[in-house]
This record gives C-alpha cells, sequence and structure tokens, in this order.
C-alpha cells in the first residue's frame, strides 16, 4: 500500500465508529506503510497516566511485563520507567532522552526490551485529549536502522487526532450480527487445572484480553483467565462422550469476539488451547479493499458498494459524476472478477488469500 493510500486508509478506518479496540488495532498495523518498522505499540493510559490497556501486533510478552509493571521500582531505583515516558515534556521522541542517562547501559529498558528483542531505534508519539495523556504510540525499529524522517513523524502527527477519534467511539463487545469471518488463531499447551506450559506469543495476548485486558495481570501469566478454564473443566465430559467436537465457547470481549477452544492430547495429560479472533464485516471489507489491485479512488469506491447506498448516493459521497460512477464499477467488477455489485461486496465480505503480489495490510 503506498503512503498516501495508507493515510486513507488510517483516516477512514478511524471514521467508521467501531468499538475502539476493534478500530485502533487495525489502525496501527497499517502505519508500517507509512513508517516502515519492526514493532509497534499502542498502550490506553487511565486518569494517572498508568497503562490500563495495549496492543500489539507480534507481542514481547516478557519486555512488555518488565516496563509496563515495574514502574514503582524502576522509579525508586531512578531508571527509566513508563511513567516517566508519559509525563516528558516533548511532543514526540521523548525515548532519547533516555539513552543519555548515565545509568542506561545497566537499565532494564535496554537488558530486558531493547537488547534482547533487537530493539534500539524509536519514536514515541504521546496522544492527549484536553492536555491529558490518554494514550501512547511507539514505532521501533532495528538497532543502526535508518533515522526516522520528518515526513515521517509529520505523518503520524497528523493521524493523531484520528486515533483521538477512534478512541472516542462507544465500548462495546461485538454481537453475532457484527461478525462475519475468522480471523487469526493463537495456540497454548495447558495442563487440567489451567496452568500455561507453553505458548505461542500471541496466545499471550490473546488471553490476557480475556481477562478484560486488565494491565495489573501479567501478559506472561501462568495460568489461563476465568472464560477459558471454564472450556477447559467442560473438556472432560465433552471428551466422554462419543464423536463429540471439542470444548469450545464464544467469548464477547471489547477486543472481539473470540472462540476458546480446548482439544485433549493423546497424553490425557495435556490440552491444546486454541484462541481464534473474529473480524468485525467492515475492517473485513477494509483490510480486503486494501489488498485488492485496486487505485486509491477505486478502493473507496469499492468499499462503499458493500454498503447500502444507491450509486447515486455512492457517486455524491466521492464527489463524482454518476457516469464516472459506472465506469469506476465497471473497472472494479474487471478487476475482481465480479459480474455485479453482489459479486463484489460477497467478495470483499470474506477472507482473501495472501497473493505474494499483493501487500496485505490486514491482521
Amino acid at each position: 500500500m503506498r503512503h498516501s493510500a495508507a493515510i486513507l486508509h488510517i483516516q477512514h478506518m478511524a471514521s467508521l465508529g467501531l468499538p475502539p479496540r476493534q478500530a485502533i488495532p487495525a489502525m496501527v498495523d497499517a502505519l508500517q506503510f507509512i513508517i516502515p518498522s519492526s514493532v509497534n505499540t499502542f498502550v490506553w493510559l487511565g486518569e494517572n497516566g498508568q497503562p490500563v490497556d495495549l496492543y500489539e501486533r507480534h507481542p514481547i510478552p516478557e519486555a512488555l511485563d518488565a516496563f509496563m509493571m515495574q514502574t514503582p521500582l524502576l522509579e525508586a531505583t531512578g531508571q527509566p520507567s513508563f511513567a516517566k515516558l508519559v509525563n516528558a515534556p516533548l511532543e514526540y521522541g521523548n525515548w532519547w532522552q533516555f539513552t543519555a542517562l548515565d545509568g542506561w547501559d545497566r537499565s532494564v529498558m535496554k537488558n530486558e526490551l531493547f537488547r534482547p528483542y533487537n530493539i534500539g531505534n524509536n519514536m514515541d508519539f504521546l496522544l492527549k485529549d484536553r492536555n491529558r495523556p490518554v494514550a501512547l504510540l511507539t514505532i521501533n525499529r532495528e538497532p543502526f536502522s535508518a533515522p526516522f524522517r520528518q515526513r515521517e513523524i509529520d505523518a503520524v502527527l497528523a493521524l493523531r487526532p484520528h486515533f483521538l477519534h477512534a478512541m472516542r467511539a462507544p465500548e462495546a463487545g461485538i454481537g453475532p450480527n457484527q461478525v462475519y469471518a475468522e480471523g487469526i488463531v493463537a495456540t497454548a499447551i495447558v495442563d487440567p487445572q489451567g496452568r500455561i506450559l507453553s505458548k505461542c506469543p500471541a496466545a499471550g495476548l490473546f488471553l490476557h484480553q480475556l481477562n478484560s485486558s486488565d494491565c495489573k495481570v501479567p501478559i506472561t501469566a501462568e495460568r489461563v483467565p476465568q472464560a477459558a478454564q471454564a472450556v477447559i473443566d467442560r473438556l472432560a465430559k465433552v471428551a466422554s462422550a462419543p464423536f463429540s467436537p471439542p470444548a469450545a465457547d464464544d467469548i464477547s470481549t471489547p477486543w472481539c469476539t473470540m472462540r476458546v477452544a480446548a482439544h485433549a492430547m493423546d497424553d490425557g495429560q495435556t490440552i491444546v488451547l486454541s484462541l481464534q479472533r473474529y473480524l468485525p464485516i467492515n475492517i473485513l471489507r477494509l483490510h480486503n479493499v486494501a489488498r485488492a489491485p485496486l487505485s486509491p479512488s477505486e478502493r473507496r469506491v469499492a468499499y462503499l458498494m458493500c454498503s447500502e447506498l444507491e450509486n447515486q448516493e455512492i457517486a455524491s459521497a466521492v464527489g463524482v459524476t454518476e457516469a464516472t460512477m459506472r465506469e469506476y464499477s465497471k473497472r472494479i467488477r474487471a478487476k475482481l472478477g465480479a459480474s455485479n455489485r453482489d459479486g463484489i461486496r460477497t467478495g470483499l465480505s470474506r477472507m482473501m488469500p495472501v497473493s505474494p503480489n499483493v501487500t496485505n495490510a490486514g491482521w
């Protein structure tokens, strides 16, 4: 996705009125097309500036726990801390101050966060609402990577109002009518008592989200949350019935509806816990439009063609004549292999395979 198209994509995502924990992860992921990076993190802040929730596409749980949950210890020893970062004076780039501190080489931040995960070239952006810090966005690159260009910084600064707009949308779990397609799956190996034996990094974040994203519960927690334990407890009853499916629940969270399923292993002592997120249909369509071989203007028209708007209303919304709108429709149908508008809607409302020639802007 081109730089300008990514900016429009993020602005469009913010305008949908989706619950913040559904819109903002997709917006954060799209930032990679504006600023190439290795890890992007978005942290929601409470009244006192402390972290209350977070999103990271490729989470690094131990590092997040070390930095997010040890503020009192770090403050007591004079080390860089999350609180110092949030309360720093600059509009962006406060990380740079930490690297100049005398104790930087011995700090938890460098040795538990930067060094193990190959992070070393950072940019942080503080989001404020009526002068109160409400979120922190950090964009991280590898050590010795290219410095951030002013054009990249200005693009993110210009997008801050859109992130704030998305944060102000009503918080709500998504119901069955708002969920269309399956998202990514993460797995963990647990015992019948819910102790986590091993897990992929994404599973740690998914389990954390089942805890209502309570930042007082570490992402590296050793036990599954109660909602997942209830599924595990039912497994013994389900497994005793012949030809029965695994125990499973669809659990609504502020982030998504998550399907939690427990599968018994042959040894009888371990369980595979699968966690699968479901995507709201508007987000799914936007992701598919972003990956489709369309021009930026065609993407906008294609997305609106999935709605209930009449062609005349779509033409008015994008500022073109009805004749131009018909030409757009013809080109979009040809590029997507659809015979009519229903074909466009159907094609953009299901998970699309990732082509090696098409950039993937989805989760």
